[in-house]
């Protein structure tokens, strides 16, 4: 499955790619980037927003990316927010 993870503030796309589910997605985006572990943000807020995404959905974004045109959350798939906290623990795991 294809996910894409957005942050819930600038709402900038952070993270796409295949994973086998949602938490494989964020150990995925964590590999990536260690800004969560020192991040100052209340724990107990959104943090991030993940979609899995259809294959027509990742061709567009996909295009959007390579025209560096702003990539709107606007998915079949309604996202699953996630804290910081949440995320935390999920890497952990």
């Amino acid at each position: 499955m294809q996910y894409a993870i957005f942050d819930t503030g600038a709402g900038v796309l952070q993270w796409m790619g295949e994973a086998a589910d949602t938490t494989a997605a964020i150990k995925a985006l964590h590999a990536e980037s260690d800004e969560y572990d020192n991040d100052d943000q209340d724990p107990t807020e959104p943090f991030i927003s993940v979609y899995q995404l259809l294959d027509e959905e990742v061709s567009k974004v996909d295009g959007l990316l390579s025209r560096g045109e702003h990539i709107y959350q606007d998915f079949e798939d309604e996202g699953q927010e996630f804290s910081l906290a949440q995320v935390r623990q999920i890497v952990g795991s």
